[in-house]
């Protein structure tokens, strides 16, 4: 393999120590200057010499800035000094002479996948509202949810930084106090870490154990909001927020993700019962 130590600053013994999961940053002559994940810059030591600072959104694309020893700029998949001077391209692990955007990405993206469980709890044959047991009211744009309806909770592609949310409203149409309880599941088809993070909103008021984002992975591909109240005869908005945050520390994780270009599901489950009923 051909190398080149223009950003290695410790000495150098012919072995490059990068990662395999790192896209190459390659000279113009063809030869491995060092590695390149979403957040960092690494010598062919595997040593980080720069951290992403940030990403700028113009016309063309983004340009990633990251600040080190030096400052790096990629734009258009090449990697670049702040005065203008090019390095190398960036190439993925598996292309070596194609060039493949630095950003981690999730190519493709599916709908959120709904399912709505029947409201449990209700003495049986007391009819409440004419039916026996009615089933749970929830709607986005006034448009009612079906059970296993495919929702647009998620836009365009995901990457590290993109973050969002998904509005919808619940009604508690019987005589009852309902407990709401919303849970999120999620999985891929690369078999690797979830990169999103959760939390919930009632109204304007966060709902949860804590205020704080739910790294997904973290609770074990399972995040459950309980004791949700709702008063007879009432409805509230429900906001899922989710992000892919820049600075996550799975950097390997994250690049696994984006190389896989893979699909990513989101499960989302709503029960609730009488209170006293449980």
């Amino acid at each position: 393999m051909k190398t080149n130590g223009v950003l290695t600053l410790s000495p150098f013994k012919g072995k490059v120590k990068l990662k395999r999961t790192l896209n190459r940053i390659i000279d113009p002559s063809g030869a491995v200057i060092g590695g390149i994940s979403a957040y960092n810059i690494y010598d062919l030591n595997g040593a980080k010499i720069a951290g992403l600072s940030r990403v700028e959104k113009t016309p063309s694309g983004d340009v990633r800035r990251y600040e080190g020893y030096r400052s790096f700029v990629v734009k258009d998949g090449l990697l670049m000094l702040e005065n203008g001077g090019v390095l190398g391209r960036v190439v993925a692990k598996k292309e070596r002479s194609a060039f493949v955007p630095v950003a981690v990405i999730l190519t493709a993206l599916m709908a959120a996948i709904l399912v709505i469980m029947a409201v449990l709890g209700f003495p049986e044959p007391i009819p409440v509202s004419g039916e026996e047991r009615p089933v749970l009211t929830v709607k986005t744009d006034g448009e009612q949810w079906g059970a296993n309806q495919d929702l647009s909770v998620f836009t365009g592609k995901l990457y590290p930084g993109k973050s969002g949310d998904y509005a919808f409203e619940i009604e508690n149409p019987t005589e009852f106090e309902l407990e709401y309880t919303l849970t999120l599941t999620d999985e891929n088809d690369w078999g690797g870490r979830s990169p999103l993070e959760y939390r919930l909103r009632m109204n304007n008021v966060y709902i949860g154990e804590t205020n704080g984002w739910i790294a997904m992975a973290d609770s074990r591909n399972t995040i459950a909001f309980d004791d949700i109240h709702f008063t007879p005869d009432s409805s509230h908005i429900i906001t899922i927020e989710w992000r892919w945050p820049f600075e996550s520390g799975n950097d390997d994780a994250d690049t696994q993700a984006g190389q896989a270009s893979g699909i990513y599901f989101l499960n989302v489950d709503i029960t609730a019962a009488i209170v006293g009923q449980l």
